[in-house]
């Protein structure tokens, strides 16, 4: 077999990095050149058998380093929180300060209305002039700068119920 990755290879590996043993890959790593480094090291790694002492002070270093990473991601948390508040505060301004669009300061004239196509020109019957209000107030291009204080409207809606029954 050559030096190349095998699957067979990977589990030998990690079950030699695992400290279990080989089981069934145990003929596969006596007969692949890699596998046979690696048994051969982890097995020279294991019978040397002394406690590594990680030093005077390596919990209370480890501890100091903990206690850094910990304000760290602290300072960051609060740092990302702030820039997101911004970013939204920002959009929020841009849009409520955004208008509808460029509407024009004085409404456009008004054309003459064209002809209905509905209606019969033979039609002696005139149009109701209530009705001829309601079409011209429901022309939005032209009435988009008027409005009503509803607080001062005191005007009875008896004559419009009248004409809404009328209607139906």
């Amino acid at each position: 077999m050559t030096d190349q990755a095998h699957p067979t290879c990977d589990v030998v590996a990690e079950r030699c990095a695992l400290g279990e043993p080989l089981a069934e890959h145990a003929d596969h790593a006596a007969t692949c050149p890699t596998c046979t480094r690696l048994t051969a090291t982890a097995s020279a790694l294991a019978g040397t058998r002394h406690v590594v002492d990680p030093g005077v002070g390596f919990a209370a270093r480890m501890m100091v380093a903990t206690q850094q990473r910990i304000a760290e991601r602290r300072r960051l948390r609060v740092v990302g929180g702030l820039a997101g508040m911004v970013v939204v505060g920002a959009l929020g301004v841009f849009v409520m300060t955004r208008g509808p669009g460029a509407l024009p300061d004085r409404p456009a004239p008004v054309a003459a209305p064209a002809p209905d196509p509905d209606r019969d020109p033979a039609d002696p019957r005139p149009i109701d002039p209530a009705l001829r209000a309601l079409v011209r107030f429901s022309d939005t291009h032209t009435n988009t700068h008027l409005s009503a204080r509803w607080g001062h409207v005191e005007r009875s809606l008896v004559p419009y119920r009248a004409l809404v029954k009328g209607l139906k």
